[in-house]
């Protein structure tokens, strides 16, 4: 017979035997258990293959000129799986103000190195080669493990950035374009989404 404690302390362990006269003979011994073994985590998996799974709660902005963004750039399902990093219209736009929430289908743990966990993929349209001073499209990045309760990660300060996930794990994103419209032409539509990679891995089911 064998247990495994899940406290530290001194225990009092006792066990009944049966005899051969129909009876019971009782034993007891005390024992001291130094610590408790460690719980059992979740093992972390790689989940970049996955990418968003689902939006939700898209908010879109308008251009610089106050028409609505083009429709051809207005699909947030563009925004989910693997980024494309090509000149094909394979992202949405916030447009100015917007903001997009995305669902991933297993959480993101973060893996507390204090690196990055997530990567916010944006598309450089027709300009893969220009710098983010040059066309300074910004979000501000939330992450939430119910999608209720939000905690900021950061502001968009380069192309492509990534971000430390601060909280254990996430499993929404949320990001609030806070793009400087002055800086765009009239037809600027601000902050175009390709994508978000998960760095750290996530926790499977």
């Amino acid at each position: 017979m064998s247990c495994t404690p899940t406290t530290a302390g001194t225990l009092t362990v006792r066990a009944s035997v049966a005899d051969d006269d129909g009876g019971a003979n009782t034993y007891s011994a005390t024992v001291t258990v130094s610590a408790a073994p460690p719980t059992e985590q979740p093992t972390p998996a790689l989940c970049y293959a996955e990418g968003a799974q689902s939006w939700q709660d898209f908010a879109q902005g308008r251009q610089k000129n106050g028409k609505p963004v083009q429709a051809s750039r207005s699909n947030p399902a563009l925004a989910l799986g693997l980024p494309q990093r090509n000149d094909t219209v394979n992202f949405v736009s916030l447009g100015f103000g917007g903001s997009l929430t995305l669902r991933f289908a297993n959480p993101i743990v973060n893996d507390g190195t204090g690196k990055a966990d997530i990567r916010v993929w944006e598309t450089s349209f027709g300009d893969a080669r220009r710098s983010w001073s040059r066309y300074p499209e910004a979000v501000k990045l939330y992450a939430s493990a119910d999608g209720v309760n939000w905690t900021l990660l950061g502001q968009t300060t380069d192309k492509d950035q990534a971000y430390d996930l601060v909280l254990p794990q996430a499993q929404y994103l949320k990001l609030v374009d806070v793009s400087n419209w002055a800086k765009f032409g009239p037809i600027g539509d601000g902050f175009d989404l390709d994508a978000v990679e998960v760095l750290s891995g996530c926790i499977r089911p």
